[in-house]
Formats: C-alpha cells, structure tokens, sequence
C-alpha cells in the first residue's frame, strides 16, 4: 500500500539488540499496517531471515538505494546510516547499552578512535532520537552525543523485555548436547572488547587466560566448576577480534555470534538462563539487574581501562554494585557467598537498579511504539529534528559563504580601487612632468602671442 508508512530496521549484528525487539512487537500487532524492511551488512543473514518471512534489503545494493528514498523512519544501533539519513526522514538511535565506559563527547580528544571524530560529528547533526532506560542516562546520553536532552527519550530498551520473558534455559539448551537441569547453577561471564572497534583500551589477555585475573590455573577454574556443579558459559564481544582457546570440559560452554545467529537467537534470549553473571565493564550486566540476580566483577586492568577509555564519573561505587575479584581465588569465594548469601550486596544492586532504570520495564516496546505512532491512524507523531540543526546549519553556511564571497568582492574592489589610484597618480606625475617642461612653457607662449595677434 503506497499510504503505508515505511520503517527500516538496523542492527550490529543484523537482525539483534533492541531493533530486533521492536520490530518483532510491531510485527506481531501491526504488521498489515506498516511496511517492515530490515537492512543487512552481511549476506549470511539473508538465509536466516528469508527463513523467518522478514523483509530484508542488503546495504549498498540497487535495491538497498531505491527502498532508502521512501524511507520515514530508521531504528538504528551501530550508526551505519547516518550517512544515509536524508531531511525528511526521522532517525532513532536505539543504542546498545548503558554502561560505565565513556564513550562520545565525555572522552578526551587524545581517548577518540579513528572512527569516533566522524560518528560523533555526525550523530550530533543527524540524530533526531536517542532511546535511553532511564532519566540518569538521559543526562549522560545527552552529553555522550551534544544534543539536548529532550531529545534523548528515557523509554527503555526493547530488547529487556526478552530477559524478563524468554525461556532462556530452552534457548540455551540448543547449544549445547548436555543436559542443562544437571547444574547446580549457571554462570555467565560476558566481557566487553578490549581491542575491537579500533580501540586499545587495555591490553587482551584472553587468549591465555579467559577470565583476565592474576593467578590463573586453568585446571584449578575446572576443578572448582567440577566440585560445584556448576557450568561457565563464556561469550566475547561481537567486535572482539581473537578468539578465545577451546577448553575442554563439560563445565563449561563458550558460545560465539555466529552460532547465535544461527539460530535467531540474541544473548538477552538466553541470559535469564543465568544464576550468576560475571562481568566487567560492558552493559550486560546493567541489564541483568532486571533480574535481582547477582553480578561479580573482573576488574584486574581497571587502571589501564581507566586511563585509555575512562570510566563515567570515576566513581566504581556507582557503577559496580558487586565484589571485585582479582584473582582466582577471590573469584571462586565470591561465586559461592553470592549464590548462597541473597543478602550480599543487594541493597547495592537494588539502589543502582532504581537509578539505571525506570519503574515499569515489562512493555517497553509498546511504550515506544505508541510514543512514534498513532495508533489511531498509524502515522508518525513526530517530525524530524535533526532536520531542523541541519537547516540551520546550512544556513550558517551560507551566511559564511557569503561573507567570504562579499570579502572576496571587497578585496577586488579595495585592489581595483588601489590600482585606479596607481594609475592615475602616474597620470598626474606625467602631467606634472609635461607642464614644468620648457615644451610646455613655449607652447604656452606661443598660444598666448596667437591670441595677441587675432586681438
């Protein structure tokens, strides 16, 4: 239908995070009445989608180029099409977390990545929305990209509706061949990227040691899991580039992207799956509090990490609301006395929770949704913004063009004007040259006797 309005949906990795989310909210409800496209980075995915019945264009195809004209509205993560984003076009920035790291405008110039200047200079021009979990990150979100606040909409993330909803155990289970309901508990350790994204924010140990912690003994985290009966499921950051060693026990699974793709499964899918979430400085475990569960840290490169990338506020008692541990034996005391102990640290993880999110989290994509749409006539409530700086952009840069065409006019004019007066300076130099000469005085004379003698 040509009255339709036309959403376009993008994520890293495709088809994931908050994007994915919403669409499958709108999809589910209202998918007669909009027309749903997903853009791809990566060819792989048109398999899966195709098999799902979603809508897909592959970026920078002719196709790609012809759907992106009629399209009103971009929900976006990983900022790819800013570039794209034309006037008329309303473009949202679903985000990927809210976590202690500093990114955007809070780093120093000396901490940007080569890709950072020009995102950011972008996202500030282009951005018309910023989706944020609370008015806490409103403010920081509102600094992270320059932009007023009343534009960054604490909402909420979509993608958190699938902790509090999904079968992450079931979820989990396809990825492994052994029987889950085996463990006494199940734990996570999702690490952020140290060296992804152009970034070398500290150094990446992972390779030899998997936990980034002092004292490590790889059969001793074995032995520890084996006594306990507990499973470790491992995944890295989508942008990290190594990999981490194959380890063989049956106590504990690493998980990679690509597997989860696969199987159009997100790691928010099957993280509710988790007794116990060890974690650092990425957002996951921001989230994970949704749960009231408990979160350890590993914070051995903080140091480092604090002074290439920084951490918001430099506060670690807002941020961490958990044991830090530095080595394998701190890790395996902490592990027992936050699985045993419900008390330790909760007031903590209660206190950061209320300032992280707000209070109702259980339809955030329904609350998104109504806050863009009329669910009345099924239009967009809003008009772009970002259309509005771009515009007052442009005329900024008129007004300067002009100004430095009209310099440019008066700086001929001023020269023409100088040369002019060179010329006619060397004209009254001649003049004066011809009249004091003795050709001149005779000339005269003999003007003067001619007039005598007509008389």
């Amino acid at each position: 239908m040509p009255n339709k309005i036309n959403i376009l949906f993008s994520s890293f990795p495709d088809f994931s995070g908050n994007p994915k989310a919403l669409y499958e909210y709108i999809a589910k409800n209202y998918s007669e009445k909009f027309e749903l496209i997903w853009v791809i980075y990566n060819e792989d995915s048109s398999d899966i989608l195709k098999n799902i019945n979603v809508k897909f264009v592959l970026y920078k195809s002719q196709e790609y180029e012809q759907i992106m004209q009629n399209i009103d509205i971009i929900f976006d993560t990983n900022g790819e099409l800013l570039r794209e984003k034309r006037e008329n076009q309303i473009y949202v920035n679903m985000w990927h977390g809210s976590s202690p790291k500093k990114k955007g405008y809070l780093l120093p110039i000396e901490n940007f990545a080569e890709q950072d200047t020009d995102y950011y200079e972008l996202a500030q021009m282009k951005t018309d929305f910023v989706l944020v979990p609370s008015e806490f990150a409103q403010l920081i979100f509102s600094s992270v990209f320059n932009i007023n606040s009343q534009n960054v909409l604490p909402l909420g993330y979509p993608r958190d509706e699938y902790l509090l909803k999904s079968d992450g155990k079931a979820n989990l289970q396809k990825f492994t061949s052994l029987n889950l309901e085996k463990f006494n508990k199940i734990i996570f350790y999702l690490p952020t990227f140290r060296n992804g994204c152009n970034r070398k924010d500290s150094k990446n140990i992972f390779e030899d040691n998997i936990l980034n912690i002092k004292h490590y003994e790889e059969s001793e985290l074995i032995k520890f899991l084996e006594q306990n009966n507990f499973l470790l499921v491992m995944k890295k950051h989508p942008t990290e580039m190594n990999e981490i060693n194959e380890i063989k026990s049956e106590n504990i699974l690493i998980l990679n992207e690509e597997e989860l793709q696969k199987e159009n499964i997100t790691i928010y899918e099957i993280l509710n799956s988790a007794d116990l979430l060890i974690a650092d400085y990425s957002s996951v475990y921001v989230e994970y509090l949704l749960l009231e569960r408990p979160v350890l840290f590993l914070h051995q490169d903080i140091k480092e990490y604090t002074k290439n990338r920084g951490i918001i506020l430099q506060d670690s008692n807002i941020w961490f609301p958990g044991p830090t541990a530095l080595n394998l034996e701190e890790l395996k005391n902490n592990i027992l006395e936050l699985l045993n102990n419900n008390t330790y640290y909760q007031k903590e993880r209660q206190n950061f929770r209320n300032l992280m999110f707000n209070k109702d989290v259980s339809n955030i994509a329904k609350d998104i949704f109504e806050y863009f749409f009329d669910t009345n006539t099924f239009k967009i409530k809003h008009k772009p913004y970002a259309s509005i700086i771009s515009k007052l952009s442009k005329k900024n840069m008129q007004l300067v063009e002009n100004e430095e065409k009209d310099k440019e006019q008066i700086d001929l004019l001023n020269k023409q004007n100088y040369e002019l007066s060179e010329e006619l300076t060397k004209l009254y130099q001649e003049r004066d040259i011809i009249f004091n000469s003795r050709s001149w005085k005779l000339f005269n004379l003999v003007q003067k006797i001619k007039k005598g003698v007509k008389k």
